[in-house]
């Protein structure tokens, strides 16, 4: 049972939480009854919790809305280059909305400082620019 709870946390999938499921509904009857009872609230348990809670809880996982970045709402946006930008040195900050950002020019220009961007994309916290 633990170590089904440990992979599900490990690995969350909406699986292996039912093995634990089932395994505590097990634990519970075994109680009262003995293994055969036991094996078939096991197997019960296991196989209504995939059948039915499961598709339950991957159609609401669905639904969720996405969480965007920062990064998401500079695409398009108008800034300054603030340190220059140079692809063979690998520097160059920009100034966008009031923010500073690393970033890189996509044409792999050098862009001398106070020069107008616009945001194309980013690699990761880095954003891609261009001259306007």
């Amino acid at each position: 049972m633990c170590v089904a709870g440990i992979l599900e946390v490990s690995l969350p999938s909406f699986t292996f939480i039912f093995v634990s499921i089932a395994s505590l509904g097990a634990a519970l009857v075994s109680l009262r009854w003995g293994w055969i009872v036991q094996t078939g609230a096991f197997t019960g348990v296991l196989a209504l919790s995939v059948g039915i809670v499961r598709p339950f809880l991957l159609s609401h996982k669905k639904s969720l809305p996405v969480l965007h970045s920062r990064v998401n709402a500079l695409m398009g946006k108008v800034g300054k280059v603030t340190d220059t930008i140079d692809a063979a040195k690998g520097t160059g900050r920009v100034l966008v909305e009031g923010q500073d950002w690393a970033a890189r020019n996509k044409d792999k220009d050098v862009m001398e400082v106070g020069k107008e961007i616009t945001v194309v994309s980013s690699d990761g916290i880095v954003l891609i620019v261009r001259k306007v």
